[in-house]
């Protein structure tokens, strides 16, 4: 695991005598940081994010977790009301008066969808809103997409969010990877009030907390590649260095695109003042959860065997501590 390897790394520099704030993770994209804030957070390592804000504080990726929310827990007002304005027409009266109509309801989710025939009463100016949020929580609640939280996520994107994004951001695209990447973190777990646990136990836990104490300031800086130009720390790990990542699938299909890519690496690999640790996963889950070999990224791959030390990681070998195999540099 690409995360926990990391993780391990800057401990054992830290170990070997440098401040945190001395080392840096960066990536191509913010997404590719999901995992890695998560077992920071789990081991109680302290990091700044300098790519954007942390994942789950994210506009995009709390306004898709307030539906599975409202499924879980119907009483939730402030996930109702995230929800409904999302949705055409739907504002701040509007939303508050839906709210108002099923609040005191034993069950709100169940009175909302049926409402209109069983003496709840919405407001009708936004009807064809309120039926299209109706059928999409309907088809979060069925069995099959309450037992997997990673295609209640993919439901939401694709029914509504998908749309929502792209009119809404300038940067949409990159907010349905952060999205991708959300559903793929979710696979492993089998129902929703599980699933919402583990977030809300992350949300609470702070990255922040000290590793033995550290003054507050002492934190591994965690930042994409764009907002790394023109800084500099000890050492750096660069992470997600997969053929398709970095360069991005995007970004190859132009020669410009690559070269601007090629361009993004040289300024990746020129942060380190002392080491650089060039990582990339070798198996990814895709949405189906079946395993998918990847290959380095081309820019791995073409340099010099000689200027670095080859490092496999085998991941069954590594419940707590890397189990690390080094091999000569490849001529």
């Amino acid at each position: 695991d690409q995360a926990r390897f990391v993780a391990q790394r800057l401990l054992e520099w830290h170990d070997e005598g440098d401040k945190l704030a001395d080392l840096a993770v960066l990536y191509r994209a913010h997404y590719q940081a999901l995992e890695l804030q998560i077992e920071l957070t789990r081991r109680g390592i302290p990091y700044e994010i300098r790519s954007g804000m942390r994942f789950f504080e994210q506009r995009h990726v709390k306004d898709v977790l307030a539906f599975l929310r409202i499924v879980v827990n119907p009483k939730d007002e402030l996930s109702w009301k995230r929800v409904l304005k999302l949705f055409p027409r739907v504002g701040e009266q509007t939303a508050a008066a839906v709210w108002d109509a099923i609040k005191d309801r034993p069950d709100p989710l169940a009175a909302f969808r049926k409402a209109q025939g069983e003496g709840v009463s919405l407001p009708r100016g936004a009807d064809a809103s309120l039926r299209a949020m109706q059928a999409l929580l309907a088809r979060i609640e069925s069995p099959s997409i309450r037992s997997a939280p990673a295609e209640a996520i993919r439901v939401v994107v694709e029914d509504l969010y998908r749309d929502y994004a792209r009119a809404r951001f300038p940067n949409g695209d990159a907010r349905l990877d952060d999205l991708e990447q959300f559903a793929q973190f979710a696979q492993p777990y089998e129902s929703l009030p599980a699933f919402l646990d583990e977030v809300t136990l992350y949300n609470e836990l702070s990255g922040e907390d000290a590793v033995a104490r550290e003054p507050e300031d002492d934190r591994v800086v965690l930042s994409s590649v764009h907002q790394a130009k023109g800084l500099e720390w000890s050492r750096v790990i660069v992470m997600g260095l997969s053929e398709g990542r970095f360069p991005s699938y995007r970004s190859i299909a132009t020669a410009e695109g690559l070269e601007e890519e090629r361009r993004l690496f040289y300024v990746a690999v020129t942060r380190a003042k002392n080491e650089v640790a060039l990582v990339y996963p070798m198996l990814a889950r895709d949405r189906y959860g079946v395993d998918v070999i990847l290959e380095p990224s081309r820019f791995v791959a073409e340099l010099p065997g000689a200027v670095y030390e080859r490092w496999t990681i085998e991941l069954e070998a590594m419940p707590e501590e890397s189990a690390v195999s080094k091999e000569e540099p490849v001529n």
